[in-house]
This record gives structure tokens, C-alpha cells and sequence, in this order.
């Protein structure tokens, strides 16, 4: 499989913005608000555990893009790869090709 440079430098880029953005979203502010809503309840226990699975996942996601970005970006040659390769690297990130 023969890959445009160009265009890999440039999804490079963009992946690596969309990690950092996303790695910087702050999703803190609706549990916040909500947190003491229903006192007595145990509301506020399972508010907080909802709000480290929430930072976990969009920590999660941004590390994913910023490995891909890592990947894509190193490239700065003629990039050619092997199907089988390609479908091992996929594999390796758990995308089914």
C-alpha cells in the first residue's frame, strides 16, 4: 500500500489537534453542578465515579490519537507498507480492518 507523504504529514497534524483538544476538554462542569443535587441519596458518590470514568474515556481517546499522530507523523519519506502489515497494526490498536 503506497501512501500520499503529504497527506499523512498533514492527517499527522490534525489528529494531533483533535488529541490535544480533546486531552484538554474539560467535562468536569455538568457533575459539578449536579454534585449535592440529592442529598441522602448516594447521588454524589456515583456523580464523582461517573465524572473519573468521563475524564478516563476522553483521556483515553486523546492518548489513542496522539499514539496515531506519533505513528503518522514520523513519516517524512516515501511511506509504503504491506497489506499485512497494515491489517498487524490495526490489529495491534484493537480496529478491526
Amino acid at each position: 500500500m503506497q501512501v500520499d507523504i503529504h497527506a499523512l504529514q498533514s492527517f499527522a497534524q490534525s489528529t494531533s489537534r483533535v488529541a490535544s483538544d480533546i486531552g484538554n476538554h474539560d467535562v468536569s462542569s455538568p457533575f459539578a453542578d449536579s454534585d449535592g443535587s440529592l442529598p441522602g441519596t448516594g447521588f454524589d458518590g456515583v456523580n464523582r465515579r461517573a465524572l473519573d470514568a468521563a475524564m478516563a474515556g476522553y483521556r483515553n481517546v486523546a492518548l489513542r490519537l496522539g499514539e496515531v499522530a506519533r505513528l503518522a507523523g514520523g513519516a517524512n519519506t516515501h511511506y509504503v507498507v504491506a497489506e499485512t502489515d497494515f491489517v498487524k497494526q490495526l490489529g495491534a490498536m484493537d480496529v478491526e480492518p
